[in-house]
């Protein structure tokens, strides 16, 4: 939904120039597996988001999306804890 996002160019595999900045895990990766080291309790409601354009309505929560949203470039999702 958000084609200019981290998540958008890795779906895209444009997003080798990211390799060298994500977290590798113990073993090493395998051929188009990603590691990304973030807060997967507050991922679920980015997923949420992304399917369903809703949000949640705690305002923590929202705080902490907002910085996640930064972090993956997620302009829709920005836009919308914003408003």
């Amino acid at each position: 939904r958000d084609e200019y996002s981290i998540l958008a160019g890795l779906c895209r595999g444009q997003g080798q120039e990211l390799d060298s900045r994500l977290a590798k895990d113990g073993e090493g990766p395998s051929e188009g597996d990603f590691f990304i080291d973030r807060d997967w309790w507050v991922f679920r409601h980015i997923l949420q988001f992304l399917r369903t354009g809703a949000l949640p309505e705690d305002p923590l929560l929202l705080e902490e999306l907002h910085g996640e949203a930064s972090f993956y470039r997620l302009n829709l999702l920005r836009g919308a804890i914003e408003e």
